[in-house]
């Protein structure tokens, strides 16, 4: 079984249609959501979707990655990954990584997302990167975190998130110790979720510990090979979805998964 976990504080605009997307994925799953105090009558609308998922309240004020990792401590399911409220999976995408993680070829694995620019009404398309174990090792991310599913396992393995020094990129640091670890990481052409991007976000209200944070993550100094790596993985990720005819309508996947 796949747990998905989302952390709300005031997601009233987005978290229904989290929700019902994470509803629909036809496979074994559950939706654990933590809500870390809100009052803009997020907690009315999730009272409305009791059937589909188990409410937790955060129970200590640690942050964003505090909440994930309650709720993971919480999860039955033997995979997991977590999915923000203003965020939404793409069941095709889930299916595909869920039957290879579960194939047991991998410990983690990631694919494509769709970025939905809010502010210009504008959609684009994240290639997620081959070779992102060895970009990870040196704090690069191939991937938008959504479009990710990882063993309990290894979650548990790397001692889970890191919520005290990292309040903004706490996903990027779980990731990086996890590629240091002799896990197996795997990449899959696939849309596999919807990423807003508004200008709202942690990152964009708090640049100055972002990038202190992103500092933190950087192992090695010379980035140049790195940069290197990710520009060819790039190209290589758009060659190998239009050999194998994935690119999709990104309107129409927007549109599926909004329904």
């Amino acid at each position: 079984m796949l747990s998905i976990i989302t952390p709300v504080l005031n997601s009233a605009e987005y978290i229904e249609e989290n929700i019902r997307a994470i509803s629909k994925l036809p496979f074994e799953h559950e939706h654990i959501i933590v809500d870390g105090g809100s009052t803009d009558g997020t907690l009315e609308i999730l009272d409305n979707h009791r059937t589909n998922i188990r409410l937790l309240s955060q129970s200590k004020n640690n942050g964003m990655y505090g909440a994930i990792d309650e709720g993971f401590k919480c999860a039955k399911g033997k995979y997991i990954t977590y999915v923000n409220a203003d965020d939404r999976p793409l069941s095709d995408g889930y299916i595909a990584m869920y039957a290879e993680i579960t194939s047991e070829r991998c410990d983690f694995v990631y694919g494509d997302s769709i970025l939905y620019f809010k502010n210009e009404r504008r959609l684009q398309r994240f290639h997620g990167k081959h070779f992102g174990k060895f970009l990870l090792k040196n704090g690069v991310m191939p991937f938008v975190q959504p479009s990710s599913m990882y063993t309990r396992e290894l979650y548990e393995e790397v001692g889970g998130f890191n919520h005290e020094t990292f309040r903004i990129i706490g996903d990027r640091d779980l990731f990086q110790r996890m590629a240091l670890t002799q896990a197996r990481f795997r990449y899959l052409p696939v849309d596999a979720s919807i990423f807003l991007k508004y200008g709202a976000s942690l990152a964009d209200r708090s640049r100055d510990r972002h990038l202190i944070e992103r500092n933190f993550c950087i192992k090695n100094n010379d980035r140049g090979m790195c940069r290197v790596v990710f520009h060819i993985s790039s190209l290589y990720s758009r060659l190998v979805r239009s050999g194998r005819n994935q690119g999709g309508d990104l309107l129409q996947l927007y549109s599926d998964g909004q329904r």
